[in-house]
């Protein structure tokens, strides 16, 4: 066995000054033993592949900092002679790399890994980058460059919380007999479904060739997140140039649109060796459709088994709900496939355009995971990465800046860990972000005017303009003033902050942001409630918007009496066929995003939330028909980041995690499964059937499966069976003409 002469891990850096973007390296080491697991961590600022022994792991996008790979690799081992590659090349966006190497004069890249191995025998093996990692077909006389190792702290955070890739086969978990009892076969063949690895693309709806050019355009059928690859025979070099679609719509590669910068960001070219026989585009992408040009040679040219090498994280454990509405049934699995195409190594907002951790979308996507795919650890990891201060919610400095244009993610990453703390009880987890959201609750609070609430300014974007588009999660430019939503959030934050700040034994802070809670919360009703609208409305405009009034519900600020007539104001004034809007007027927004014309299903999984918490199910079930029903008729085969308040128009960004909501509500509130106590000690057991004549579910824990299956009989009594772990606690709040038989294994 040998290993590398040092355990530092290094950030190796690359520069080459010819044409070829790529550059290989590889380290070669010997095993004499067994391997039990082997786990591969890697980081890089630039577009970067793993191979192991030739096999193809995954390749790294370098699109923000502190963003670790990790993967399970213990299979791809074996006794004698291995090699790891790292395929290094430039820029996620090709063009910006070039554009780049035209400035500098050479391509730059950088990357940091490092092999982790536990042997047969105990003993471990670890082997980074160094100086020792040799250059394949080196076409420069260039030497390797190390510039730093990875410092500890930089370890000790990304590298010891990134999302481990594991490998599975897909199987799924193991059934008890007990769960199989009560739902059946139909959910072990489900749940024990293998995982594709290579999705071959269901119809080529385009194709065109000619004696130098050929172009075809591919249709996977829905969002498939990966790379593409194809195997293919030339009798020269030709070169492929890729085009992903955005929308989801074939006009996207017919017309010029306003996603044609995207599109043209996204769009990749390389060549095709004659000698060579298969291709893999080694940038992650996402898309439904792809358009290939080859130019070249096309006498003797052609291409077979075009597909995509899925990379989506693996799943865990399989949640499942049917019904005896199809269309119920149907928007459950959407929502879960749309969550799981934003699961990489950590939750993507949309893995087409943003590919961000969001910390306000972060709040859904951890619910959601929940019960499609067992727990939400990777709310952890996302959590770890420090990067674009709008996206993730962080306060730098709580200096007075004018330039900040989200404040809500400020407060929304305070209820991401608060959740996460709340569903886990990690207490390493709390301790670790506890000083960065004591940061984020100062930055708030130190904000608030003497009425004891928050005041929303334009954000200053440039010396000609004061009103920065986007000041809110709705990109709106008219919740100036004491906004509703931002005061909600703030009160939800102070009661997060209070309950923490007790665990952490912070008990004189604890108090002051009670008090400050229960002070904000006097003063949205006392100042922001409007009794003729018989709604809470926004200082300057009072207009009336939905996240205002669903979160005064949902947070608590409202009483029983308000909340009550709050959700009757807003089916009144916000209620389409089509769900329900986000304010009582047009906002107008370059994109549409704000007031009547627009549906926001993120938005609109909060009110059916509040309505299911308030006594109104059939009011929550209806908007799940309505927002999501609406998307699916639509053609949707992942959910919108927003969806138009009409019959025909489709939106352009067509797979976001937070629009995934109704898997959520389906599970928790109409299944009526709902952890009370952290980690699923305990459970509150609240089924709201409603109207529909049958179900079942499964809702996997880290304690078992939770099954659960109800029929209504011509005595109209709902009966429900339920298997449920010996060591999970039972609270039952079951309505009127429910029983329920509970199978303890």
């Amino acid at each position: 066995m040998s290993s590398s002469k040092n355990t530092n891990i290094n950030w190796i850096t690359v520069p080459r000054t010819g044409e070829k973007e790529y550059q290989s390296y590889q380290k070669s080491f010997f095993l004499d033993r067994a391997v039990d697991k082997a786990v591969i961590r890697f980081e890089s600022d630039c577009v970067c592949a793993v191979f192991v022994n030739g096999e193809f792991v995954i390749s790294g996008t370098g699109r923000y900092p502190e963003r670790v790979n990790c993967h399970e690799v213990t299979s791809k081992l074996h006794r004698g002679e291995n090699t790891i590659e790292l395929l290094l090349g430039g820029h996620y966006f090709q063009g910006f790399g070039r554009e780049a190497k035209k400035k500098r004069g050479f391509w730059l890249s950088q990357a940091a890994l490092e092999l982790s191995a536990e042997l047969a025998d105990q003993t471990k093996l670890q082997i980074p980058t160094d100086d020792s990692w040799m250059p394949i077909d080196l076409e420069e006389d260039l030497p390797l460059l190390q510039t730093m190792q990875v410092t500890r702290a930089e370890y000790d955070t990304m590298w010891k919380n990134a999302a481990l890739w594991q490998e599975t086969d897909g199987c799924g978990p193991v059934i008890a007999k007990e769960v199989l009892s009560v739902v059946g076969q139909e959910y072990e063949t489900y749940a024990c479904r293998k995982r594709e690895y290579v999705v071959p693309c269901t119809e080529i709806v385009f194709s065109e060739r000619g004696s130098d050019e050929c172009t075809l355009i591919a249709d996977m059928g829905r969002t498939v997140v990966g790379y593409v690859e194809f195997a293919y025979a030339a009798l020269s070099e030709v070169t492929v140039t890729c085009q992903f679609d955005v929308s989801e719509q074939l006009e996207d590669f017919l017309l010029e649109n306003e996603l044609a910068g995207t599109v043209k960001r996204l769009t990749t070219t390389d060549s095709l060796d004659a000698t060579e026989h298969f291709y893999r585009n080694i940038r992650r992408r996402a898309f439904r459709y792809v358009k290939l040009t080859f130019k070249g040679e096309m006498n003797g040219f052609d291409i077979s088994g075009l597909g995509v090498r899925l990379c989506m994280f693996p799943e865990k454990a399989k949640g499942w709900f049917s019904c005896s509405d199809e269309m119920l049934s149907r928007a459950w699995e959407v929502g879960k496939y749309t969550l799981h195409a934003n699961k990489q190594q950590e939750y993507e907002s949309c893995p087409r355009c943003e590919m961000l951790f969001f910390a306000g979308d972060g709040a859904v996507d951890a619910l959601v995971d929940l019960y499609a795919f067992g727990d939400c650890d990777m709310l952890n990891t996302s959590l770890s990465i420090k990067h674009e201060e709008s996206a993730n919610g962080i306060s730098k400095s709580r200096k007075f800046n004018r330039t900040v244009w989200q404040w809500d993610y400020f407060a929304w990453r305070i209820i991401c860990v608060y959740n996460y703390y709340q569903l886990t009880g990690d207490r390493d987890f709390l301790e670790r972000h506890y000083e960065e959201i004591v940061g984020n609750i100062l930055w708030l609070t130190e904000r608030m005017n003497d009425r004891d609430l928050l005041f929303q300014i334009p954000a200053f974007h440039s010396t000609f303009s004061s009103t920065l588009i986007q000041v809110d999660w709705a990109c709106s430019t008219h919740r100036m003033g004491e906004n509703v939503f931002l005061n909600c959030l703030l009160y939800k934050s102070l009661v997060c902050m209070s309950r923490v700040a007790n665990d952490m034994e912070d008990t004189e802070r604890a108090n002051q942001w009670k008090d400050m809670a229960d002070r904000v919360k006097k003063a949205i009703n006392e100042k922001l409630w409007k009794e003729e609208k018989g709604a809470y409305v926004d200082g300057l405009s009072e207009h009336i918007c939905q996240d205002a009034n669903t979160f005064a519900v949902l947070f608590g600020v409202a009483d029983e009496d308000r909340a009550r007539q709050t959700l009757a104001t807003i089916k009144e004034s916000l209620w389409s066929e089509y769900g329900s809007a986000m304010a009582d007027a047009d906002l107008s927004n370059g994109d549409l995003r704000g007031g009547k014309r627009t549906i926001s299903p993120m938005m609109s999984a909060r009110e059916a939330e509040a309505r299911f918490r308030t006594g109104q199910p059939e009011e929550g079930l209806e908007l799940i028909r309505r927002v999501w029903g609406t998307m699916l008729r639509k053609g949707a085969t992942t959910f919108w980041e927003f969806s138009p308040n009409n019959e025909t128009q489709r939106w352009t960004h067509t797979c976001h995690a937070w629009s995934a909501g109704c898997t959520y509500l389906l599970s928790a509130y109409v299944l009526g499964v709902r952890p009370a106590s952290a980690d699923w000690k305990s459970i509150v057991f609240a089924p709201r059937p409603c109207d529909l004549k049958w179900g079942k579910g499964v809702v996997p824990t880290s304690k078992g499966l939770i099954a659960v299956v109800w029929e209504t009989g011509a005595d109209r009594i709902c009966r429900f069976t339920m298997a449920l772990p010996r060591e999970i606690k039972l609270c039952e709040d079951l309505p009127e003409n429910c029983t329920v038989e509970v199978i303890r294994y």
